[in-house]
Parts: C-alpha cells; sequence; structure tokens
C-alpha cells in the first residue's frame, strides 16, 4: 500500500505535464522531482536497504571507533558476485546520497561507489568480529568501474563527453558523515557524460591510488605502499580508483519545466 501511494503522488506531480515518472526514473526505479521527505518514503517503498557502517576500514587510534558510524541507503546494482568474497564481507554497494534543491526537492542522486570489509584496529585486532558492524572503502578495482561504464553506455548510447577536469566534485566518508570536496588538479579523474532528453548522467571514474590494490589469487583488496608510486602491478593485481561515483540529475530544461526551482508561497 505505502509503495502504491508513493507512486500516485509522483504521477499526480507529472500529470500536468507531457513527462512521466518512467522519464525521471533511475536506477532501483527511483524516480527524481519529489521532495525530501517523499524521496526517503519511496525508497523504503522500493525495500532498499539501509544500514548502519564504519566509514571506514582501519583505525589507528580506538577513540575514533565510535565516532566513524554511519547509517546509510545503498544500492545493490552493481554488487556482482564475480567482484565478491562473502568469505571477508567484501561487496560492492552504491551509497545513495540525494542532491536537494532550495524548495527540498531532490533534484539528483549520487551513487558513491564503495566496497566493504572488516573494520580493524591496527595492526590486527577485528573490531567487525565483536560489534558485527563492517566498513567501507571508497576504492574500487577498476575492471568493475569498465563494467559500469559498459552498462551505462549499453543503457544510454555513447557518452557525449569524456574530460579529465579538475573543480569536479568528490565526496569522502568522513567520521558520521559524507563531505563534498572539489578535486584539483594532483586528483584528477576522467568523467564522462551521458544526456537524455530528461536526465544528465555522470560517471566520475574516481582518481588513481596506489595505497589500495586488488589481487585476485584471493587476497582481495589490500592497502600498500609503494616506493614512489610508479612500481607495476603483477598479473594478479588490479588498480584502484579512489571515490568514484554516478550521479543522475534532472536537466535544466526539465526542472524549468516542472518549475521545481520555483518558490511555493
Amino acid at each position: 500500500m505505502k509503495k502504491l501511494c508513493t507512486l500516485f503522488i509522483v504521477l499526480a506531480m507529472l500529470s500536468c505535464h507531457k513527462i512521466n515518472s518512467s522519464d525521471l526514473t533511475i536506477s532501483d526505479k527511483v524516480v527524481l522531482g519529489q521532495e525530501k521527505d517523499k524521496f526517503y518514503k519511496q525508497l523504503d517503498s522500493l525495500q532498499i536497504k539501509s544500514q548502519v557502517f564504519y566509514s571506514k576500514q582501519l583505525f589507528f587510534d580506538a577513540k575514533e571507533i565510535n565516532s566513524s558510524r554511519v547509517n546509510l541507503y545503498y544500492s545493490e546494482v552493481f554488487n556482482k558476485g564475480v567482484y565478491n568474497d562473502s568469505e571477508h564481507s567484501i561487496f560492492h554497494y552504491g551509497l545513495i546520497y540525494p542532491s536537494i534543491n532550495s524548495n527540498s526537492v531532490v533534484t539528483g542522486m549520487y551513487l558513491l561507489l564503495v566496497y566493504t570489509g572488516g573494520a580493524m584496529l591496527y595492526p590486527s585486532y577485528s573490531i567487525t568480529d565483536i560489534t558485527k558492524t563492517i566498513g567501507l572503502s571508497q576504492c574500487i578495482r577498476v575492471d568493475l568501474l569498465d563494467e559500469i561504464q559498459e552498462k551505462l553506455t549499453i543503457k544510454y548510447g555513447q557518452p557525449t563527453e569524456t574530460i579529465n577536469s579538475k573543480d569536479s566534485n568528490v565526496f569522502v566518508l568522513e567520521k558520521d558523515k559524507i563531505n563534498k570536496n572539489v578535486s584539483d588538479t594532483k586528483h584528477l579523474g576522467e568523467i564522462i557524460k551521458w544526456k537524455t532528453k530528461y536526465l544528465d548522467i555522470t560517471f566520475f571514474r574516481g582518481v588513481k591510488t596506489t595505497s589500495t590494490i586488488f589481487n585476485a589469487d584471493g587476497l582481495g583488496y589490500t592497502e600498500t605502499i609503494y616506493s614512489d608510486g610508479k612500481d607495476e602491478l603483477t598479473k594478479n593485481q588490479a588498480a584502484t580508483y579512489k571515490y568514484p561515483y554516478i550521479y543522475y540529475q534532472i536537466n535544466e530544461n526539465t526542472i524549468r519545466e516542472l518549475k521545481l526551482n520555483e518558490v511555493n508561497l
């Protein structure tokens, strides 16, 4: 019943326009263009999961642990079995982070790509074994990023633009929240864009990192320190990229047609 009520609200909002709810439907059947409260009710009606995580996997100070818990909705759309390892709690999620305008309308949604794993207090104390809460990392193996880009291209066609740009948004899990930063010339990442009639889609592939690699020989993701950042990977290793995300956004023409930025007095 809750799902039907949410859908009715969305259809009523769009009924005065030629734009259908399907035109604003993105990953996980989420419909953009709703007020913030209705957006979160929609996530619940779609049975999208939420969970408490640690915002990182490796801690050096026990005092940080309790202040680094964050409750987030997440998508499993890219949680492919071939990339996962349930024995070590390695799963790949897209953290849901809405973009909200001044009218409290959700005009866009980020999927911040992460993988999960057991949280540890350095050097070898397992926090997850005690608390049953897993940690997050924002470093994603390059072959999964390639597959995501391929799937987006199949759905939306050839990209309209591919750039390497500074001043792009970067979202970083810190303590109990997600902080929005801006990249600089030292942290450039490839940005791929698609445009549809109603939506703009951006895939930020992240910034290549030497602090984490993926080992296909059973070790999974491991943190490492390269001597100069130029060491070649072995055939069983894959590079990782930090802070990748997908951003779905209602385009400006659609926002104007739906009057989403107009103040309701």
